[in-house]
């Protein structure tokens, strides 16, 4: 399954249509060639990690929803195996779980003959 680059996901998809940008922000997609390096310097990020949060569930989540329909939204697209854990870690470093090697919640330790979970 390959990844979509969000800049190409129809507005339809996007709660309150497609991103928008502010005045003197940075392009929002890796995508975008168009790149201010000294406006992405000064940008600051607000990062929501809701894990399980999908385009359905949103107008469940009241404030959250408030803050798409103004435009402050980009979902990032899911990486297998598809487990918290992996997904967190792809956004905390932009590399494929391949590269950063976390692709399980959980891992078995023989020496201590257990399962450590979210370490």
């Amino acid at each position: 399954m390959g990844q979509v680059d969000a800049a190409e996901r129809p507005a339809s998809q996007w709660p309150g249509g497609a991103p928008t940008r502010f005045p003197g922000a940075a392009p929002l997609f890796p995508g975008d060639r168009r790149r201010d390096h000294a406006a992405m310097a000064r940008r600051k990020v607000l990062v929501l990690d809701v894990v399980g949060l999908t385009l359905d569930l949103l107008p469940h989540a009241k404030n959250l929803k408030a803050l798409t329909d103004r435009g402050f939204v980009a979902p990032m697209d899911s990486v297998l195996p598809r487990v918290t854990c992996t997904a967190q870690a792809t956004l905390l470093t932009s590399d494929l779980p391949r590269d950063h090697k976390i692709v399980a919640n959980g891992w078995y330790f023989r020496e201590l003959a257990e399962v450590a979970l979210w370490r």
